[in-house]
């Protein structure tokens, strides 16, 4: 009789830790949700203020929770909430989707490639070794770095037997820069564009040839008023120099501190008339490398429409809080 009664019991417990469940489970997710719709809604303003284009680059991660939030509630039939993030993960894939699809594939198979590498090593990772192991490995004819100061140029001089042909300008300040290139530059210069008067590189080569424009540049991050308008002001700047030199094609390597989601990004890509290197392959995002959940893609590789890409992968984490890119380039057919 007992055991009837405690198996009785136990029945009747098990509907309400199941719907105590289906609770926490909508709760959390109604949570979620929230914050998706109103940071997916602010994005939309991000010329208006800095704060909203901040929260602009983090498409992927709006979307992945409106898919999964969208998930849950149509399985809890929640027909409302499931409606509203149905709509937001569309907005969201609306920007982020084109990245994985290709739309071009006019390169030509025979032509001269090049391979190009472009990291931010982080003025404070001491992985020296293994950034220098990484860099000869990978082959690459031309290398573009940013946070370079002392130790890393003194780190990177085993650099110098395959790369002889250096332009590296070290600074303490997170805003050191170098490249390295296996071929020699016919012309080259340090510049410095917009009110923060940091070093940017304009290099010359041929290549295939044909003389090519290679542009490397760090703006300030976005994380206050001045620095916001120091980067935006650095990328007018530049972007007006790249259109005088626009007869020439052209490549640009650098930590822009912007994804392609930012309203300056579509600003500076609209002036120059340059095409990123990621179409077709993808998001890939490269910064922060700790953080794989909240990594945005703020390290760029762009290059003018006479140019092609025949592959853009991320490279591994070599202790810098950046992934380094590895393209590979040609001309077109």
């Amino acid at each position: 009789m007992n055991k009837r009664l405690a198996d009785s019991a136990s029945d009747k417990s098990q509907p309400a830790k199941a719907n105590k469940n289906r609770l926490s489970i909508l709760g959390l997710c109604q949570v979620v949700a929230l914050f998706t719709v109103l940071l997916s809604i602010v994005t939309l303003f991000a010329a208006w203020h800095w704060v909203c284009e901040l929260f602009s680059h983090f498409k992927l991660q709006y979307l992945a929770s409106g898919i999964l939030c969208s998930g849950v509630f149509l399985y809890y039939r929640q027909k409302w909430p499931a409606i509203v993030m149905v709509s937001v993960t569309m907005l969201n894939a609306w920007f982020v989707a084109p990245w994985y699809f290709v739309t071009d594939k006019t390169g030509h198979p025979d032509a001269l490639a090049m391979r190009v590498v472009q990291f931010n090593v982080s003025t404070d990772n001491s992985q020296f070794g293994e950034v220098l192991d990484w860099l000869l490995a990978i082959e690459a004819d031309l290398i573009s770095l940013q946070e370079v100061n002392d130790d890393w140029s003194q780190a990177l001089s085993g650099l110098e037997n395959q790369y002889p042909y250096q332009l590296v300008i070290p600074r303490e300040d997170n805003f050191g820069i170098a490249i390295y290139s296996r071929q020699p530059f016919t012309a080259n210069s340090v510049m410095a564009f917009g009110p923060a008067q940091l070093p940017s590189l304009h290099l010359v080569q041929n290549f295939g040839g044909k003389q090519l424009n290679i542009f490397a540049t760090h703006p300030p991050p976005p994380v206050s008023t001045p620095l916001i308008h120091q980067r935006n002001m650095q990328l007018a700047k530049l972007a007006d120099y790249i259109r005088r030199t626009a007869d020439n094609p052209t490549l640009l390597l650098g930590d822009l501190n912007t994804s392609m989601w930012g309203f300056h990004y579509r600003q500076f890509m609209a002036r120059t008339r340059l095409v990123n290197a990621r179409q077709g392959f993808g998001v890939l995002a490269s910064w922060p490398s700790f953080l794989p959940l909240v990594r945005i893609p703020i390290d760029h590789v762009l290059l003018s429409p006479e140019l092609y890409v025949r592959n853009l992968e991320l490279g591994p984490a070599l202790g810098s809080d950046h992934l380094p890119l590895v393209a590979e380039i040609t001309f077109r057919k």
